[in-house]
């Protein structure tokens, strides 16, 4: 509860980046007790409580990858596949940022978003991947023509 009054005092005041802080520790707090689907809809309100043009959300690159991966397993591929790559926009540097590449890529070609997957490959390929990753990403591309 303490959490979500602060929350909406930051939002209400626009201070977005502690709004987006507190967010982060709810969805946290959401993962640790093993709600993904609490965490989900943290998240969705994260997403919502930005303005229209100036969505930027910034979690821990774990949890989001739990986000992520729990939209895909849930069916949501499409989803799943937007939310990687604004996962890898927002954490670009993060070692992470190859597995998010790869399984945005899949999950976007499983939603038939073949220009998005493309662009997910391309950018893990860039990051010169592990050997674990390159048979994944290779047919990916492959997928993809």
């Amino acid at each position: 509860n303490a959490l979500m009054t602060l929350i909406q005092l930051y939002e209400r005041t626009g201070n977005y980046e502690q709004m987006n802080n507190m967010y982060a520790r709810l969805i946290r707090q959401y993962l640790s007790q093993g709600d993904k689907e609490g965490a989900l809809y943290a998240y969705d309100g994260l997403l919502s409580a930005f303005p229209e043009d100036e969505v930027n959300p910034k979690l821990f690159i774990r949890d989001w990858m739990v986000i992520c991966e729990y939209l895909r397993e849930s069916g949501m591929v499409k989803e799943a596949a937007v939310e990687y790559e604004r996962l890898i926009k927002a954490c670009a540097d993060d070692p992470l940022v190859v597995r998010a590449c790869v399984q945005g890529g899949e999950a976007a070609l499983m939603a038939q978003d073949r220009e998005r997957a493309l662009r997910l490959f391309e950018r893990a390929t860039s990051l010169n991947p592990p050997l674990a990753y390159q048979s994944r990403i290779a047919r990916g591309l492959a997928r993809n023509k």
